[in-house]
């Protein structure tokens, strides 16, 4: 999904309709004016302003001042994004996108733009941020100008009833015994029926030969 949405991105700075270094401010107004921690793993209230705005580049690069780090695991901002921001198959779907960017935007930065790299959540934002410049779905700018082109039919972000018996179940393990349990059975789960929000991060679902 991640490179799949960084193409997509990649069309829209071929055609000058984005620009690198372009604050994202116009068209992601809940990431304008940002609060930054005085130290990452300190409390939430304690920030002082940000630097200088979240630019494109950025969010292409995974710096924009959120997202997994493995040395924060334990640290307030780390619960505080899971809180507002996850959407694994334990805590359920994630919001529509404008809900999605409220309550990101509710929280400060780990780190100053462009200061360090953190995984994941800078690409989720991306695919708001392309569905938003376009004025589309992601998944509809996606099949136009990515999926469709390269001859991707069976990459989507969710499996039509006509394919889902080729998709396997999710299985993950039991965080106490270590054994495999099925975590997201493919008739009637998650991927089955379409997300309200298109996960730019992780929600594709594809086959080998498309990718």
């Amino acid at each position: 999904s991640k490179p799949v949405t960084v193409a997509a991105a990649m069309v829209l700075l071929d055609e000058c309709r984005l620009r690198l270094d372009d604050p994202v401010d116009p068209w992601l107004p809940e990431l304008a004016d940002r609060r930054v921690l005085k130290r990452p793993d300190g409390p939430l209230e304690d920030t002082v302003p940000a630097r200088r705005p979240i630019t494109v580049r950025d969010l292409l690069t995974s710096t924009f001042g959120l997202g997994t780090d493995f040395e924060l695991l334990h640290a307030p901002i780390s619960a505080a994004t899971f809180e507002r921001t996850d959407y694994s198959v334990a805590s359920g779907p994630a919001p529509e996108p404008d809900e999605w960017m409220r309550r990101l935007g509710e929280l400060p930065l780990s780190y100053q733009p462009g200061q360090r790299w953190q995984y994941d959540l800078s690409h989720e934002v991306l695919g708001v941020l392309v569905s938003r410049v376009t004025g589309r779905p992601l998944e509809t700018f996606l099949r136009e100008r990515v999926l469709d082109p390269l001859g991707m039919e069976d990459t989507g972000f969710h499996v039509p009833a006509d394919k889902i018996d080729r998709l396997p179940p999710l299985y993950g393990p039991d965080p106490r015994t270590g054994e495999f349990l099925v975590w997201d059975e493919a008739a009637g789960g998650r991927s089955s029926r379409p997300p309200a929000f298109q996960g730019a991060g992780g929600g594709l679902v594809s086959t080998v030969d498309d990718y």
